[in-house]
Formats: structure tokens, C-alpha cells, sequence
């Protein structure tokens, strides 16, 4: 089983010492390199399970292909949104390439849990953070999801699961 739990929300855009925004990174780039560095060692049967977004979020803010590294218009929402629309289009695509061979593959948004993700922003977005905490589940709910796409038998073929 392979989770990808990539998850960066940067307050600025930040740029890496390989020269890449920072967010991208984390949340596209790092986990696909992780998933095609570890594809050999994938046997039938494996799972891959990758966490995305809110859906209805990630529908109204898609991939602008010509900024991927936010560099004409930073917004650390936009960021994250964006990233996390793209590792879910790859999802989609290990997908239907692995499926031959007999590996699952999901994606799926495991609802607003409180993780400390957004402990770093400013602005609205840390305001609505703070303010959402007290009713906001903690990690180890978020974890079921994940879990639950790793390991249920139920779960036989790949696809979404919001």
C-alpha cells in the first residue's frame, strides 16, 4: 500500500533550492515522484491511495497550465487548490494505467480535519482556520479515510470516494 498525504499550504509563495514553488512541490511533484520511483516494486493486489480535496473546491479552481508555479498571481488557496486538482488528475491517470495490472487506485478528500496545515497563513484564511478548530475533528479521523482505501475489501475498484 502506498498513501499519499502531501499536504503544503504556504503562506507566500516560496521557492525551493531545486527553484520550484514550494506548494507544488510538495503537493504534486514529490508525491509523483515518490509513486513512479516506487512503481517497479508494485505488485497485483497493491493499493495506492491518494488524499486530495474538497471537490466542489478543487471543480472551481482549476489547473492554469500556463502559471503551475503561481508565478503571475500567488494565493496560498489558489496553490493548494490547484496542486491538489493536479495530484487528482494523476490519480485518474494511474488509474487507468494500473488497472491492467491488477493495482488499485484511489483518491478521495477525507473532510476538513484539523492538522496545523493551515497554521502558517495569514489573512482570512488563518482567521477562518482559528475559528473553525474547536469543531473541526482532529488527525486521527482524518486517518479513516486513508485507511479505510487501503485496506477494506469492499473497495475492489478504483475511483473516487468523496
Amino acid at each position: 500500500v502506498l498513501v499519499l498525504n502531501a499536504a503544503v499550504i504556504a503562506p507566500r509563495r516560496i521557492i525551493t533550492v531545486d527553484g520550484l514553488e514550494l506548494t507544488f512541490v510538495g503537493n504534486y511533484l514529490a508525491p509523483y515522484l515518490l509513486t513512479h520511483l516506487l512503481m517497479l516494486r508494485l505488485a497485483e493486489g497493491a493499493r495506492i491511495v491518494i488524499m486530495a480535496a474538497d471537490p466542489v473546491l478543487l471543480a472551481r479552481t482549476p489547473v492554469d497550465l500556463d502559471d503551475l508555479q503561481s508565478e503571475q498571481r500567488f494565493s496560498p488557496a489558489v496553490s493548494y487548490m490547484r496542486s491538489k486538482n493536479m495530484i487528482v488528475m494523476f490519480a485518474y491517470a494511474l488509474a487507468r494505467r494500473l488497472g491492467s495490472r491488477g493495482i488499485l487506485v484511489n483518491s478521495a478528500h477525507p473532510g476538513v480535519i484539523r492538522t496545523g496545515l493551515a497554521d502558517n497563513t495569514t489573512g482570512l484564511l488563518r482567521v477562518m482556520t482559528k475559528l473553525a478548530n474547536p469543531f473541526v475533528p482532529q488527525a486521527s479521523v482524518g486517518a479513516d479515510t486513508p485507511v479505510c482505501l487501503a485496506t477494506s475489501a469492499i473497495i475492489r475498484s478504483g475511483g473516487d470516494f468523496y
